[in-house]
């Protein structure tokens, strides 16, 4: 079944069209990649390239407002780089200023651990390493 075929399905049943407020369908869009004002430091600059990865426009924009010091909430659909906005100005603050700290706070065990290999990899792709640790309920005190 395809996606529009589920939707006609829903707004064709009376007792689930009540639920629906508003349908918008939007078309496939290509992706925008975005350009930094600053180039990032060069381990993770290089790392980006290794992987084969481009920032897009919404990850450009959330570096460049971090940099400036702003505070930044970003939504987007899953697996649109959210991750890497929000800890690539983290892993340059971390690479330019001796004795920076970082502290990323999750909702669920399941997601700070998943995040955490993540930033295991980038720790481990980029040389820059900050001893990444979760910190939860579980976490002896010791």
């Amino acid at each position: 079944m395809s996606v529009e075929e589920m939707i006609s399905g829903i707004l064709d049943n009376q007792a689930l069209k009540k639920q629906v407020s508003t349908c918008i369908v939007k078309p496939d869009t290509q992706p925008q990649y975005g350009e930094l004002d600053k180039p990032l430091p060069l381990s993770l600059q290089h790392y980006l390239d290794r992987n084969q990865i481009r920032l897009y426009t919404h990850q450009t924009d959330v570096i460049e407002k971090v940099r400036g010091g702003l505070n930044v909430a970003l939504v987007t659909a899953t697996a649109s780089g959210k991750s890497l906005a929000f800890t690539l100005p983290v892993f340059e603050k971390l690479s330019t200023e001796c004795g920076a700290t970082a502290l990323f706070l999750y909702p669920m065990k399941a997601l700070s651990y998943d995040q955490l290999q993540e930033i295991k990899e980038l720790e481990e792709g980029t040389g820059i390493n900050f001893n990444a640790a979760v910190y939860d309920g579980d976490t002896p005190k010791k």
